[in-house]
């Protein structure tokens, strides 16, 4: 099948203007009115979708920006706390959980051995009971925080998912729908042509720009590319010939 990759903000755009032009066109050929109950659902569904998605991110931003706080605030007090623990403790790789940052999962972990360690020695450790209330403390709020920034983390990745399969459904759509209305209101008409040419506004965090895209008839790759939320997915294009 001949295909053309298009961001899924692009998609988005044809999909609306696909509807547009569907209710336009609707009364005027039958083979048109049967895309009621294929093309409008598909594209409804892919424009909700697509917008979940993109409102979700600020959410999983925010949840990740507290997780990764709390856990800094946890690693904060692991190392106020490593010189006794290192005076009166032997055996601890109290290197290794200095230097170990990068991972919210490896300072939980760290904050765990050290409760356990210092729970087994607390008859020996003067200030055992006040290092397992403030590390405990603070491991219980970096656990918290951390597990509802994963959580959102994962409910991105199902966001992403739905809208590269709604994308696909949708892209299908839209290449029946423009071949259908070439061969009913010409390949001249200028609702044809807008589904082949679309110029698109976009922000994103850091930019905004303007993409202007030639669809041209011609095979590409069906493999579909996933880069924070803006994965292509394969849409379409009739044969060549006008």
């Amino acid at each position: 099948m001949n295909s053309l990759n298009v961001t899924q903000n692009k998609l988005r755009v044809l999909c609306e203007r696909a509807l547009r032009i569907y209710e336009r066109h609707e009364q005027s050929d039958l083979v048109i009115s049967t895309f009621g109950s294929t093309l409008v659902p598909a594209a409804q569904a892919y424009i909700q979708a697509y917008d979940d998605s993109r409102m979700h991110i600020a959410t999983r931003n925010a949840d990740m920006e507290a997780g990764h706080r709390v856990i800094d605030m946890l690693h904060g007090r692991i190392r106020t706390w490593i010189p006794v623990l290192s005076r009166d403790i032997s055996g601890l790789s109290l290197g290794e959980m200095l230097a170990r940052t990068d991972s919210p999962d490896h300072v939980i972990g760290d904050a765990q051995r050290l409760l356990s360690t210092v729970e087994a020695k607390k008859g020996s450790l003067l200030y055992a009971e006040k290092f397992l209330s403030d590390i405990g403390e603070a491991l219980s709020i970096a656990r918290e925080d951390w597990s509802v920034a994963r959580t959102a983390i994962v409910e991105q990745q199902g966001l992403y998912k739905q809208v590269r399969e709604l994308g696909a459904k949708a892209s299908s759509e839209l290449v029946a729908f423009r071949r259908v209305l070439r061969s009913v209101i010409g390949s001249s008409h200028h609702d044809y042509q807008s589904l082949r040419r679309t110029r698109i506004k976009q922000a994103s965090d850091e930019t905004e720009e303007v993409t202007e895209v030639m669809e041209l008839d011609a095979p590409v790759a069906e493999a579909m590319a996933v880069s924070n939320g803006r994965a292509t997915v394969p849409f379409g294009a009739e044969a060549a010939t006008h």
